[in-house]
Protein backbone atom coordinates (compact mmCIF):
# COMPACT_ATOMS: atom_id res chain seq x y z
CA UNK A 1 0.00 0.00 0.00
CA UNK A 2 1.29 3.39 -0.97
CA UNK A 3 2.56 5.37 1.99
CA UNK A 4 1.10 8.82 2.45
CA UNK A 5 2.86 11.85 3.80
CA UNK A 6 2.64 12.62 7.48
CA UNK A 7 2.77 16.12 8.89
CA UNK A 8 5.29 17.17 11.50
CA UNK A 9 3.91 17.89 14.91
CA UNK A 10 2.46 21.25 15.76
CA UNK A 11 5.45 21.81 18.01
CA UNK A 12 7.78 21.64 15.02
CA UNK A 13 5.60 24.11 13.14
CA UNK A 14 5.65 26.56 16.02
CA UNK A 15 9.40 26.27 16.54
CA UNK A 16 10.13 26.86 12.87
CA UNK A 17 7.39 29.32 11.96
CA UNK A 18 9.68 32.31 12.40
CA UNK A 19 12.88 30.88 10.93
CA UNK A 20 14.35 32.86 8.04
CA UNK A 21 14.71 30.24 5.32
CA UNK A 22 12.89 27.26 3.90
CA UNK A 23 12.56 24.22 6.12
CA UNK A 24 12.52 20.83 4.43
CA UNK A 25 12.19 17.70 6.49
CA UNK A 26 12.30 14.15 5.27
CA UNK A 27 11.81 11.57 8.00
CA UNK A 28 10.27 8.20 7.29
CA UNK A 29 7.07 9.13 5.44
CA UNK A 30 7.19 12.85 6.16
CA UNK A 31 7.86 15.43 3.52
CA UNK A 32 7.09 18.91 4.64
CA UNK A 33 8.10 22.13 2.91
CA UNK A 34 7.32 25.43 4.58
CA UNK A 35 9.16 28.64 3.70
CA UNK A 36 9.20 30.56 6.95
CA UNK A 37 9.60 34.20 6.07
CA UNK A 38 7.49 36.19 8.52
CA UNK A 39 7.51 39.28 6.29
CA UNK A 40 5.03 37.93 3.75
CA UNK A 41 3.06 35.02 2.40
CA UNK A 42 4.63 31.58 2.31
CA UNK A 43 3.59 28.23 0.89
CA UNK A 44 2.87 25.23 3.03
CA UNK A 45 3.01 21.86 1.24
CA UNK A 46 2.14 18.32 2.21
CA UNK A 47 3.57 15.74 -0.19
CA UNK A 48 3.48 12.04 -0.90
CA UNK A 49 7.03 10.97 -0.11
CA UNK A 50 7.18 8.25 -2.76
CA UNK A 51 5.78 10.20 -5.69
CA UNK A 52 6.41 13.76 -4.58
CA UNK A 53 2.78 14.53 -5.44
CA UNK A 54 1.43 17.54 -3.57
CA UNK A 55 -1.50 16.47 -1.39
CA UNK A 56 -2.08 19.90 0.07
CA UNK A 57 -0.68 23.32 -0.70
CA UNK A 58 -1.73 26.66 0.62
CA UNK A 59 -0.21 30.12 0.86
CA UNK A 60 -0.20 31.29 4.46
CA UNK A 61 0.29 34.77 5.80
CA UNK A 62 0.77 35.04 9.54
CA UNK A 63 0.45 32.20 12.00
CA UNK A 64 -3.02 30.94 11.09
CA UNK A 65 -4.98 29.71 8.10
CA UNK A 66 -8.67 29.09 8.66
CA UNK A 67 -9.11 28.00 5.03
CA UNK A 68 -6.60 25.19 5.70
CA UNK A 69 -8.80 23.52 8.29
CA UNK A 70 -11.26 21.61 6.09
CA UNK A 71 -8.72 20.13 3.66
CA UNK A 72 -6.26 19.18 6.42
CA UNK A 73 -9.07 17.65 8.49
CA UNK A 74 -10.08 15.67 5.40
CA UNK A 75 -6.55 14.31 5.07
CA UNK A 76 -6.54 13.49 8.79
CA UNK A 77 -9.92 11.74 8.42
CA UNK A 78 -8.37 9.52 5.74
CA UNK A 79 -5.47 8.59 8.02
CA UNK A 80 -7.94 7.89 10.83
CA UNK A 81 -10.10 5.64 8.67
CA UNK A 82 -6.98 3.74 7.56
CA UNK A 83 -6.11 3.28 11.25
CA UNK A 84 -2.95 5.32 10.83
CA UNK A 85 -3.61 6.97 14.17
CA UNK A 86 -0.29 8.75 14.75
CA UNK A 87 -0.53 10.40 11.34
CA UNK A 88 -4.16 11.36 11.97
CA UNK A 89 -3.24 13.00 15.29
CA UNK A 90 -0.43 14.97 13.64
CA UNK A 91 -2.57 16.29 10.81
CA UNK A 92 -5.58 17.07 13.04
CA UNK A 93 -3.24 18.89 15.45
CA UNK A 94 -1.83 20.96 12.61
CA UNK A 95 -5.35 21.75 11.36
CA UNK A 96 -6.39 22.88 14.86
CA UNK A 97 -3.27 25.00 15.30
CA UNK A 98 -3.64 26.75 11.98
CA UNK A 99 -7.32 27.37 12.82
CA UNK A 100 -6.50 29.29 16.03
CA UNK A 101 -6.67 26.06 18.07
CA UNK A 102 -10.30 25.52 17.07
CA UNK A 103 -11.68 22.25 15.74
CA UNK A 104 -14.94 20.46 15.12
CA UNK A 105 -16.19 18.18 17.89
CA UNK A 106 -16.05 15.10 15.65
CA UNK A 107 -12.42 15.77 14.76
CA UNK A 108 -11.49 16.27 18.41
CA UNK A 109 -13.36 13.05 19.20
CA UNK A 110 -11.33 11.25 16.51
CA UNK A 111 -8.13 12.57 18.09
CA UNK A 112 -9.25 11.20 21.47
CA UNK A 113 -10.02 7.81 19.90
CA UNK A 114 -6.66 7.80 18.11
CA UNK A 115 -4.81 8.53 21.34
CA UNK A 116 -6.74 5.75 23.07
CA UNK A 117 -5.93 3.33 20.24
CA UNK A 118 -2.24 4.16 20.69
CA UNK A 119 -2.45 3.59 24.45
CA UNK A 120 -2.02 7.28 25.24
CA UNK A 121 -4.63 7.47 28.00
CA UNK A 122 -3.73 10.89 29.40
CA UNK A 123 -3.87 12.51 25.96
CA UNK A 124 -7.13 10.71 25.17
CA UNK A 125 -8.75 11.95 28.37
CA UNK A 126 -7.44 15.48 27.84
CA UNK A 127 -9.02 15.56 24.39
CA UNK A 128 -12.26 13.99 25.62
CA UNK A 129 -12.46 16.55 28.42
CA UNK A 130 -12.07 19.28 25.83
CA UNK A 131 -14.85 17.74 23.71
CA UNK A 132 -17.20 17.30 26.67
CA UNK A 133 -16.54 20.61 28.39
CA UNK A 134 -15.78 22.97 25.51
CA UNK A 135 -17.80 21.23 22.81
CA UNK A 136 -20.70 20.36 25.14
CA UNK A 137 -20.66 16.80 23.80
CA UNK A 138 -23.91 15.10 24.82
CA UNK A 139 -24.01 11.56 23.41
CA UNK A 140 -23.07 9.10 26.18
CA UNK A 141 -24.18 6.14 24.05
CA UNK A 142 -21.69 6.98 21.31
CA UNK A 143 -18.94 7.52 23.86
CA UNK A 144 -19.64 4.25 25.68
CA UNK A 145 -20.07 2.35 22.40
CA UNK A 146 -16.75 3.42 20.88
CA UNK A 147 -14.54 0.37 20.49
CA UNK A 148 -11.43 2.54 20.48
CA UNK A 149 -12.38 4.07 23.84
CA UNK A 150 -13.12 0.71 25.55
CA UNK A 151 -9.66 0.57 27.21
CA UNK A 152 -10.43 3.88 28.95
CA UNK A 153 -13.56 2.58 30.65
CA UNK A 154 -11.60 0.98 33.50
CA UNK A 155 -9.88 4.28 34.29
CA UNK A 156 -11.24 6.24 37.29
CA UNK A 157 -11.59 9.31 35.04
CA UNK A 158 -14.17 7.56 32.84
CA UNK A 159 -17.22 7.66 35.12
CA UNK A 160 -17.02 11.42 35.89
CA UNK A 161 -16.59 12.07 32.16
CA UNK A 162 -19.73 10.05 31.37
CA UNK A 163 -21.63 11.91 34.09
CA UNK A 164 -20.63 15.22 32.53
CA UNK A 165 -21.80 14.00 29.11
CA UNK A 166 -25.14 12.97 30.63
CA UNK A 167 -25.47 16.40 32.24
CA UNK A 168 -24.85 17.97 28.81
CA UNK A 169 -27.57 15.70 27.39
CA UNK A 170 -30.05 16.81 30.06
CA UNK A 171 -29.23 20.43 29.25
CA UNK A 172 -29.80 19.87 25.52
CA UNK A 173 -33.04 17.99 26.16
CA UNK A 174 -34.20 20.86 28.40
CA UNK A 175 -33.52 23.32 25.61
CA UNK A 176 -35.48 21.20 23.12
CA UNK A 177 -38.50 21.04 25.41
CA UNK A 178 -38.54 24.84 25.78
CA UNK A 179 -38.53 25.36 22.00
Amino acid sequence: MKKIVLVLSTLFLLKNLHAQDTTQVIKNDIYYDFPTNTKGPRDFELRDRETGKILFKRTITGDSCSSCYAPLAGIADTFFLKKQYAAAISVYSLAFKLNNDLGRVRHRFNVAEAHAALGQRDSAFAELKRVVTGGKYYNPYHLEGSELLKPLQSDPRWKPLIEEVKANLKEVEGLRIKE
